[in-house]
């Protein structure tokens, strides 16, 4: 092998420490380096090798399937090339204890198999070193951020090339060589980072110092966007409600207290670390001396980061495990914890209202909005009333003045919210929301925008509310009564005209979704680190079923020996009569090298006596290569075409001064 010793064996398990799965990379590191130590191999046959590859074709489908149904979309691509050793080592097994150490590209490429593949087909290839490639890019895959990844990878690059070093060479130069390489490339990886990181800083002090956008989801909004505006069915949130909570009740995931140029940005609103209870599973938002109400929120965090949906008032989060969760004076809450399913219960009480105090932000409105905000300000003497008979007020001047519509005409030359509130009176949720807020700032009543999600749709199927995409909505937080106030004046018409817009299919990716759903919480009791043990059984009977037609299909016959040519064997297709010409031109000084595809041989056999006729080599190999690798074989009829042609063959080039041995065979 062209691989050092013990070398396959190091990369598995430094993929086993990098992913933590040592319990699993260690068997097969011992069984990746026990072929040294044992002279018993396998003559597999090229539908053996074939089978092997199928195998790991469907252990690759099995386990992208299972990990995007368990992490959810997008496909998680990560965890897929993390488990690709584990995938292939079945295939590199049967290299390493085959009496021809090297597998042939058909066993990988479907369109090679068969008689009339062409010569590419029989080339054969060395999977070792390319596997412990895989195994260091899975190894990374695995991301644990920790340094030793780099030591890890630096020592096998080592190992490999001092193996491979020219030996005329000196030791010492090269050594020194290998190591300044080593430094110079951990400095680089350090400073591509810093730089990185300085860029970014940089980036954000000169487009707008302290502007922070904390929503992954929705961090400006569409203000001024023209033509139909496109909302997914995707469910994002599977909602309980506990007694005492009622529909339509918003999840909010965050604020923002700055407009400026159609979109909104939170200022000064850096996050603070909350501390967790004992139980490392519960954060406290806010006290209370009510009991309230509480939701149950599931969704899926691919990424392991995201920002949570919770209800206005919240007191605490239950049940959720994470390593950091984080908010800003503007009530966004940021969570990091492991990748996949998260369900976390939110308990909120009505005297648990957000209750820092506004900032002069709150107050501003820009001095383009100011006439269209101030005519509906003074329209509707909104200044007189107290801030919550204001916000009624507002609130019934659109439900009664203004319509829903996701759709934007051309607009006139105007702000998007001055031709909103003057001209064409229809509009998307965000624009009532941005509305309202500059609105009530001009009535000098502190107010900002906030995001998240309405919970209105029953699910039978799923026992659950379901919040799709295109719930997504925006509303107005108004500071009055010492708390801050959701205050919704979208018409409530809003949801009905988004469902009627739904996808004939919607209910079908429901049901699609929810098995997917399932199968991702069933993971995430699951361990962390390791697929789930049925996961190991299921490849069972696989591999039973994979070994039994091979050993029927005579694809591996047990010898003792190390890696060698074997011509003919006890196996279908062993009695070939081509071997017969392989004997003569083998006596005659044309010998097949090891592993030297036949289609080669014959080739170089004719450059080496020009006298050979080798256009019929090359239709008698095709008859060999039919009668040897066909599961239906030769018919009769051709079996007798096959040995007549041989024979012919053999009489022609008989007589040429060649030594007369082949009728001993």
């Amino acid at each position: 092998m062209s691989t050092p010793r013990f070398f396959l064996g190091a990369a598995m398990l430094f993929w086993g420490w990098q992913s933590g799965r040592l319990a699993l990379a260690a068997p097969l590191a011992l069984a990746l380096e026990a072929w040294h130590w044992t002279r018993l191999r396998w003559d597999v046959a090229p539908i053996g090798f074939q089978r092997v590859a199928d195998l790991c074709t469907w252990a690759l489908l099995i386990t992208a399937g299972y990990l995007t149904f368990s992490a959810g979309m997008p496909i998680p691509i990560l965890q897929i090339v993390e488990w690709l050793p584990v995938v292939l080592a079945p295939l590199v097994l049967a290299q390493l204890y085959s009496t021809a150490g090297r597998i042939e590209l058909a066993a990988f490429v479907a369109s090679l198999r068969g008689a009339r593949a062409g010569r590419f087909a029989h080339v054969r290839v060395d999977l070792a070193a390319p596997f412990a490639i895989v195994c260091a890019i899975a190894a990374g895959a695995a991301n644990m951020r920790t340094y030793g990844y780099f030591v890890g990878v630096a020592a096998l690059s080592l190992w490999a090339l001092w193996c491979a070093r020219p030996r005329r060479r000196s030791a010492g130069v090269w050594l020194l060589a290998a190591s300044i390489a080593t430094a110079l490339g951990y400095a680089g990886h350090l400073g591509l980072s810093q730089a990185q990181r300085k860029v970014l800083d940089l980036a954000v002090d000169y487009l707008n110092a302290n502007l922070v956008r904390t929503d992954p989801y929705r961090a400006s909004t569409d203000l001024g966007q023209i033509g139909e505006l496109k909302t997914s069915d995707r469910i994002v949130l599977r909602v309980t409600l506990a007694d005492g909570a009622r529909v339509p009740l918003l999840l909010h995931r965050a604020s923002y207290d700055l407009y400026t140029s159609g979109a909104w940005l939170a200022r000064d609103a850096p996050f603070e670390v909350i501390a967790p209870r004992a139980d490392l599973s519960t954060w406290d938002l806010a006290a209370s001396s009510e009991a309230g109400s509480t939701v149950v929120v599931r969704e899926s965090m691919p990424q392991g980061r995201g920002v949570l949906a919770l209800p206005a008032g919240g007191v605490e989060v239950t049940g959720l495990p994470a390593a950091e969760v984080k908010r800003n004076r503007l009530g966004t809450v940021q969570v990091e914890r492991q990748p996949g399913a998260a369900i976390y219960a939110a308990r909120f009480a009505p005297d648990a209202t957000l209750r820092v105090a506004p900032t002069q932000f709150d107050l501003r409105v820009p001095p383009a909005e100011l006439g269209a905000v101030e005519r509906i300000v003074d329209g509707l003497r909104l200044r007189e009333m107290r801030p919550a008979a204001a916000m009624q007020a507002l609130q019934r001047h659109f439900e009664t003045e203004y319509r829903y519509s996701t759709f934007r005409p051309r607009r006139a030359e105007s702000t998007p919210v001055a031709d909103f509130l003057v001209r064409t009176r229809s509009g998307h949720c965000e624009y009532f929301a941005t509305a309202t807020v500059l609105i009530a700032r001009a009535a000098g009543i502190p107010a900002r925008y906030a995001t998240g999600f309405s919970v209105q749709e029953w699910s039978a199927l799923q026992g659950s509310y379901l919040v799709r995409e295109r719930h997504a909505h925006a509303w107005a937080r108004v500071y009055f009564d010492g708390a801050w106030h959701d205050v919704d004046t979208t018409p409530p018409q809003w949801f009905a005209e988004e469902a009627a817009r739904a996808s004939a299919w919607e209910r079908l990716r429901d049901v699609w979704s929810w098995i997917g759903w399932e199968l991702s919480e069933w993971r995430a009791r699951e361990d962390d680190r390791t697929l789930p043990a049925w996961t190991l059984w299921v490849l069972v009977p696989l591999v039973a079923v994979l070994a039994w037609r091979i050993y029927r299909a005579g694809g591996f016959v047990r010898r003792r020996g190390q890696h060698d040519h074997v011509a003919a064997v006890a196996r279908p297709g062993g009695d070939s009569p081509f071997y017969r010409i392989e004997k003569m031109l083998a006596e005659s000084g044309v010998v097949r090298a090891p592993h030297e595809p036949f289609g080669e041989w014959i080739e170089r056999a004719g450059r080496v006596r020009p006298e050979l006729h080798v256009p019929d080599l090359r239709a008698l190999l095709e008859l060999h290569y039919r009668y040897r690798f066909d599961p239906a074989g030769l018919p009769a009829d051709e079996r007798s075409v096959f040995a007549a042609g041989v024979e012919q063959w053999l009489a022609a080039h008989r007589g040429r001064g060649w030594r007369q041995a082949v009728d001993r065979t």
